[in-house]
C-alpha cells in the first residue's frame, strides 16, 4: 500500500504503451486495395468501381427500426426523406438511394 500510487501510475504507463498499436489500426470498410495489383479480384472491383463510381462497389447500408409507429408512418417517411437529403448534401457521399 506504501506504493500504490507509483505501481497503479507505471501500471497505466505500460497500458498506454501498449495501446499505441491501436491507432494504426483502420476502421473503415474492406478494401481491394488490401490485395495485390495483379490479383484478379481486385482488378474485378477496380472495374466495376471506375463503370459505377465511387460507392457502389461497396455500399453502407442504414437500418430504420421504429417502435412507435410503422415504417410508412407520414411523419417518419417525411423524417427519412430528411435524413437523405441531409446525406446527400455531404461532399463524401457519391449517391443516396432509399425510400425518401
Amino acid at each position: 500500500m506504501r506504493r500504490a500510487v507509483g505501481v497503479g501510475a507505471l501500471a497505466t504507463a505500460i497500458l498506454l504503451a501498449l495501446l499505441i498499436p491501436a491507432f494504426a489500426i483502420d476502421t473503415g470498410p474492406p478494401s481491394a486495395a488490401l490485395l495485390p495489383a495483379s490479383d484478379p479480384a481486385r482488378q474485378s472491383f477496380e472495374q466495376v468501381a471506375a463503370m459505377m463510381g465511387p460507392g457502389w462497389p461497396t455500399p453502407f447500408n442504414v437500418v430504420v427500426v421504429s417502435k412507435r409507429r410503422p415504417l410508412t408512418d407520414k411523419a417518419l417517411l417525411a423524417d427519412l426523406d430528411r435524413f437523405q437529403a441531409t446525406l446527400a448534401t455531404s461532399s463524401r457521399i457519391d449517391s443516396v438511394v432509399g425510400p425518401g
